[in-house]
This record gives C-alpha cells, sequence and structure tokens, in this order.
C-alpha cells in the first residue's frame, strides 16, 4: 500500500517558536546555556543559535534535548502536530499540572475554565 503524502505546506520549522520553548524549559529547570550545552554534548554556541532560531536541532540532539530537560516532546514540538496532537498535547500538559492538586483544587480550577469557556461563548454568539 502507498504511503500517504503529508502536506508538508503544513509543517514549517518555526525556529524563532522553537527556540523560545527550548529557553523556557531551559530556564524552568534552571540550567545555564553551558550547563545544557555539557549535559547534550554540544558547544555553547550550537545551543544559542538553537535558542535564537538559527538552527535546527538534529534528531540525536533532539532527542538528547528532551531526555536532558526532562520534558515531554509534545511540549518541545507541540507546533509541528495535526491539531488533534496538539489538542491532545495540550490536554496531557493540563492533566500534568493537575496531578500534584488536591481534589477540591481541581474542581475550583474546572469551574473557572467552564465560567470562562461559557463567558467566551456567549460573547461570540453576541459578536
Amino acid at each position: 500500500m502507498p504511503r500517504k503524502k503529508v502536506d508538508s505546506s503544513k509543517l514549517k520549522y518555526d525556529g524563532k517558536a522553537f527556540g523560545a520553548r527550548l529557553r523556557e524549559y531551559r530556564l524552568q529547570k534552571g540550567f545555564s546555556i553551558q550547563k545544557l550545552a555539557n549535559e547534550v554534548g554540544v558547544l555553547r554556541n550550537y545551543i544559542s543559535q538553537l535558542e535564537r532560531g538559527d538552527r535546527t536541532p538534529s534528531f540525536d540532539i533532539l532527542l538528547s534535548l528532551i531526555c536532558v530537560l526532562e520534558i515531554d516532546a509534545n511540549a518541545l514540538l507541540r507546533d509541528y502536530f495535526c491539531v488533534q496532537m496538539q489538542t491532545d498535547a495540550r490536554a496531557q500538559l493540563i492533566a500534568q499540572m493537575l496531578a500534584p492538586l488536591s481534589t477540591n483544587q481541581q474542581e475550583h480550577i474546572f469551574s473557572m475554565i467552564t465560567m470562562e469557556a461559557t463567558f467566551l461563548n456567549d460573547r461570540k454568539e453576541d459578536a
């Protein structure tokens, strides 16, 4: 059976967005550019170039970044997945953020989301 062709026009690499997320996760981990470079096994300049969006990481480097930063691949690559995968990735991230909270705290956040969604839907109908 022939492989389905993917519309590559929808899958453009946005180095700036990738770099911004990489920097965000590096800082959350408390790593300097040099420490991340050492952990991944690349030069400091390479990490700087990735964060500026000037370079595209190889698959091996991408895997190393994900492992060293202890993040999910979806978090770093979410702009490149189809809408359903993006939705699934967001749901997974939300679940991870809610997991350490108590049941009451989770219910409170759910009620806030419900109110906000209702408000936005009502405004959409008014427009």
